[in-house]
């Protein structure tokens, strides 16, 4: 095989850069050249470039510009610090993170999308490149307030609010509502920018402003060490040969509270039997006014269907028991005599038909019983 080129060698090592840069989450750059450089510099061994390649990567220190710098607009102060953004609350004249309302009627969007919402209407998302951590709230306060993380990770800071600030963790407990502070835990942040030389690759981690100040990962202190005194833990192909045991569930038997509560048809308990022969009778004897009432006080359907059949029997009772002296001995009357009668009749067999039915369908019901499995 062809050894290659010295430019290969050259492209190869950028290579390799980039992406040790990107497994420690550092910024590289995008769209560069390689072109030929002088010919003193091409020749390389491939002893030099495996040695160039996993050089460990340090990482420039976070000096500010100006230490005395007190314009709390700019992000040019405390470079070695996190600086939570901020901005102006119309209504009580303090300090507090940019903030969005969702519609609780009629939601269009979801928490995640309303507070990247939350964060474009203060800055142009245009001019820097937003990480937004997670979809799903980190804090909350109160009951009805919701807390996102974002973070700049590279671009210029362009807002779109005139009453902003960048504060540090002091400056944001002595500056906003100590109940929103007690809220959200700044203290798992950490504050300064330390870095320990290593050639292993290491999660990125976040340097740079965020505007709420919600950890989304646990600090490097905090982090769990691994045992390795302990146990071996066996192979898979151990695992995958034992028997598995059996296991057992206990058994559950549904016992229904009551009758009522088991029979229910169209939502409403079907009720017994007395109850139905007892609106029956007073939807009978006080005629209307009974049919009225134990129609609107029933809360089952023997109650309703009682009334009902009830008030169908008054209208053939109202028609056998004297139509002539009601009605009269003209024939339009008689026909309407008639239709009255057959009509009622139909009510009350109707009602009585259909309460059986449902009778019925409760009696061959069978409460559930769950087995073992």
């Amino acid at each position: 095989m062809t050894p290659p080129n010295p430019l290969e060698w050259t492209y190869r090592i950028f290579e390799e850069q980039q992406r040790f840069a990107e497994s420690r989450g550092t910024l590289f750059v995008h769209g560069s050249s390689i072109k030929q450089g002088p010919e003193d510099l091409l020749p390389i061994t491939e002893m030099e470039a495996e040695s160039i390649s996993q050089a460990p990567f340090e990482e420039p220190p976070k000096v500010d510009e100006n230490p005395n710098d007190t314009n709390l607009k700019s992000l040019q102060r405390k470079l070695n610090r996190n600086l939570y953004f901020v901005t102006r609350n119309i209504k009580s004249g303090g300090w507090t993170f940019p903030s969005e309302e969702i519609s609780i009627i009629n939601p269009d969007k979801g928490l995640h999308e309303v507070s990247i919402d939350a964060v474009n209407n203060v800055c142009d998302k245009e001019s820097a490149t937003f990480f937004h951590m997670g979809r799903e709230p980190l804090a909350q306060f109160n009951e009805n307030i919701f807390y996102f993380k974002s973070q700049i990770l590279r671009g210029k800071f362009a807002p779109k609010v005139q009453e902003y600030a960048w504060f540090t963790k002091e400056e944001l407990e002595e500056n906003i509502d100590k109940n929103v502070y007690n809220a959200v835990p700044t203290s798992e942040i950490p504050e300064t920018s330390t870095h320990q030389e290593t050639t292993q690759p290491m999660a990125p981690t976040s340097k740079d402003a965020v505007f709420v100040n919600i950890p989304a990962k646990p600090s490097p202190e905090n982090s769990v060490k691994l045992d390795t005194t302990g146990e071996i833990p066996p192979t898979y192909e151990s695992v995958a040969t034992d028997a598995v045991p059996p296991y057992t569930e206990p058994t559950i038997n549904i016992n229904l509270a009551s009758d009522e509560m088991r029979d229910l048809v169209d939502g409403y308990p079907v009720g017994h039997p007395v109850t139905f022969l007892v609106s029956f009778f007073i939807s009978v004897f006080f005629q209307t006014i009974g049919f009225v009432m134990s129609f609107v006080m029933a809360s089952d359907h023997s109650g309703r269907f009682g009334s009902l059949a009830g008030f169908g029997l008054n209208l053939v009772l109202m028609v056998v028991s004297d139509y002539k002296s009601f009605f009269g001995d003209d024939n339009a009357m008689i026909f309407l005599n008639s239709f009255i009668g057959i009509f009622g009749l139909l009510i009350m067999v109707f009602s009585i038909r259909r309460y059986i039915s449902m009778r019925k369908l409760v009696c061959n019901l069978v409460p559930p019983q769950v087995e073992n499995v």
